[in-house]
């Protein structure tokens, strides 16, 4: 039997915030969520295509949590199996609220939601 309509799964990569620079993004398919060492809720993505590091298609990624991370994917309930982009815009500065004048890793994210696209992107999706 080959390997065909499998793949493989654990073997994390990771990429720190710091690693990233304005423009970088991935595409990537959401598989799973994990807990950090600090308690905080990051996801992992089946890498589908990125402008940083092309040895990454076809693994995974581990994305550290951020503001946007939880409110835009986490909060909003996206389900496993979406395919998701990820670009990195900087660091900006939070001007109100609690954490006012702390900086943040500013990231744009979306969700495929045209058929074809979801296809291109779809792998192994009949397991």
């Amino acid at each position: 039997m080959g390997n065909s309509r499998f793949r493989q799964i654990g073997g994390r990569n990771y990429r720190s915030w710091k690693q990233w620079e304005a423009g970088d993004y991935v595409v990537g398919r959401y598989i799973q969520n994990y807990t950090d060492n600090y308690g905080k809720t990051c996801i992992e993505l089946e890498v589908q295509e990125c402008n940083f590091d092309t040895s990454l298609v076809g693994k995974n990624l581990g994305v550290n949590h951020n503001g946007s991370i939880q409110y835009k994917i986490l909060d909003e309930d996206i389900p496993f199996g979406t395919i998701i982009k990820l670009e990195y815009n900087g660091k900006g500065e939070l001007t109100k609220g609690k954490y006012a004048g702390k900086e943040f890793h500013d990231v744009s994210i979306w969700v495929a939601d045209d058929s074809d696209l979801v296809s291109q992107h779809s792998g192994d999706s009949d397991l």
